[in-house]
């Protein structure tokens, strides 16, 4: 009797940590890789309706989320929080940004607000693409620039997390600006609208192994706060 019950614990005590543990990485796997996770994906309505949409997970549960209707060829970004509630995806950025998914595999399924197909006949997937794929993405988001110990970051109202900005000559642009704005205002911080690019950041020594490219200053807003 003594062997069987020793067989019968083992055997449930397999099954215990196999069932929940697989689902713990599943959902865990985007906070390991450094370079972030990218899916792609567009969704057709008619022959003149359509969203194309982008999402950049990064870890420490910051997100990227970009968009472009019908013909439009500007990328438009957004940032804010993603998090697993309900085993599905939820990213979190606000009236501007809000995305509810499922992931599976290599893909998310994009849902509406009640964690449904937005269609029934035909879902709304977005694949998996390689990091290297989106950086080549060009894309208009608006944050607040830092300048702290000789290093640039941008931070967005929606988000708890920040994102380094690498040493280019648009940062140097962005750099004086927020120097004259500091100088002028004395705050620590200069929201504006920027051209850039998510690029990789293997240098750095946080798990976030990505950073921002500025490509252009396109505006800056030294009267904007967040509330």
């Amino acid at each position: 009797m003594k062997p069987l019950i020793l067989l019968f614990a083992a055997l449930l005590s397999l099954f215990i940590s196999c069932t929940p543990q697989a689902s713990r990485q599943e959902t865990e796997s985007f906070v390991f890789n450094g370079n972030g996770h990218y899916f792609s994906g567009s969704y057709i309505f008619s022959d003149q309706e359509s969203m194309h949409t982008v999402v950049m997970l990064l870890p420490d549960s910051l997100f990227l989320l970009l968009k472009r209707v019908n013909d439009e060829t500007q990328w438009q970004a957004n940032a804010g929080n993603w998090q697993f509630k309900n085993e599905q995806l939820l990213l979190d950025g606000g009236n501007e940004s809000r995305l509810l998914s499922r992931w599976s595999g290599r893909q998310l399924e994009v849902l509406n607000n009640a964690g449904e197909s937005i269609l029934k006949e035909k879902k709304f997937l977005l694949s998996e693409i390689s990091s290297d794929s989106a950086a080549r993405l060009s894309f208009e988001i608006t944050g607040a620039y830092r300048w702290f110990a000789d290093a640039a970051s941008l931070s967005f109202c929606e988000a708890t997390k920040t994102i380094p900005v690498l040493m280019t000559e648009a940062n140097i642009e962005a750099e004086r600006a927020y120097l004259l704005h500091r100088e002028n205002t004395g705050r620590d911080k200069l929201f504006m609208q920027v051209d850039a690019r998510l690029s990789r950041n293997d240098q750095s020594e946080s798990s976030l192994k990505a950073a921002l490219t500025i490509q252009k200053v396109k505006q800056t807003f030294p009267e904007m706060e967040c509330y």
